[in-house]
């Protein structure tokens, strides 16, 4: 079994990275803390979101599709985040402010004996609110509209809709170290809760569904979830058993931010496992009052492509 840290961080795809921008920081509080792009497409934007010290389990990442579809629901997905709240109140603090900001959502709700929030960004993203089991390690980021007392620090949990609900549960649990708990019912389906106990007491929501088609994935989607390790040792490992089970995979790729590796777990989900962040320090950004007022951090290996990726990126905005 893997040594699983929970989880990475979650990427996703919206239109466009302005908009991103204002909803995630101004709307939500988190913070921006790197501008960058997509390493395997530079015409892309990929940013950052996190708390204010971005620490690894509070990563929320999107890349800016702007010519894509939109994203079609459908089962063997990533369908909904989960980011965490102090208390109770903060949850009635969210509805009043999402409600404020024309955001949609679906009233405070209770699942699994707990209240909850959802609500969905401007591209239709599933997203949600939780209370932390400890508020203790909030490190959210300082906003003018936003008392401290209800910043969101974190994410707590992350649904998957499946088609072979045991097949994905097996790779959780015996793989990546998860422990399963009683199953519930969710709008007429079986949902398996898991937990991961680290300082998030990170959850995956894993539904059986296999009356949907599967999700076409696009704009308003969820492009992958990624899972920690400790170190890069780790990382060789599951290396070694992805090729020992026959289990396809992208070998380990230098994201100079991070180690990764990618591989489609049985229901086709796209996970990453990663290594903690390598010495990002220089990286990290100030925040600015505007999208535009931050600088493009580029790896070193497109560092000499800079005008031409801002060219490109400058093009699709217009």
């Amino acid at each position: 079994m893997m040594k699983n840290t929970g989880i990475h961080h979650v990427s996703v795809l919206v239109r466009s990275a302005k908009k991103a921008y204002d909803f995630y920081t101004n709307i939500l509080g988190l913070k921006m803390f790197l501008k960058t792009v997509n390493q395997d497409d530079p015409t892309m934007y990929h940013l950052f979101f996190g708390d204010q010290e971005a620490r690894e389990g509070t990563e929320f990442t999107v890349f800016e599709m702007s010519h894509f579809r939109d994203n079609q629901f459908g089962t063997n997905a990533i369908e909904r985040v989960m980011f965490l709240v102090p208390s109770v109140d903060s949850l009635y603090f969210w509805q009043e402010r999402l409600e404020k900001m024309g955001v949609l959502h679906y009233g405070i709700e209770t699942f699994r004996n707990q209240e909850i929030l959802r609500f969905e960004d401007f591209d239709g993203m599933k997203l949600g609110l939780m209370v932390a089991k400890d508020a203790s390690i909030t490190k959210g980021t300082p906003h003018p509209e936003i008392p401290d007392e209800h910043l969101i620090f974190g994410m707590g949990a992350v649904f998957l809709r499946v088609r072979y609900l045991e097949a994905s549960l097996d790779m959780l649990t015996t793989r990546l170290g998860f422990t399963q708990e009683e199953p519930i019912d969710y709008f007429n389906h079986t949902l398996i809760p898991l937990h991961i106990h680290n300082l998030w007491q990170h959850e995956i929501y894993l539904i059986e569904d296999k009356d949907n088609k599967r999700e076409r994935l696009g704009v308003g989607g969820m492009h992958h979830i990624a899972f920690g390790v400790d170190n890069e040792a780790t990382l060789a490992a599951f290396e070694q058993y992805l090729d020992e089970e026959n289990i396809h995979h992208s070998g380990i790729v230098n994201r100079e931010f991070f180690q990764s590796l990618y591989y489609r777990e049985p229901n086709s989900i796209l996970y990453e496992i990663a290594t903690p962040p390598i010495d990002r320090v220089p990286y990290l950004q100030t925040p600015q009052a505007t999208f535009d007022e931050y600088e493009l951090i580029l790896p070193s290996f497109l560092e000499d492509q800079r005008a031409t990726i801002e060219r490109d990126l400058a093009q699709q905005e217009r």
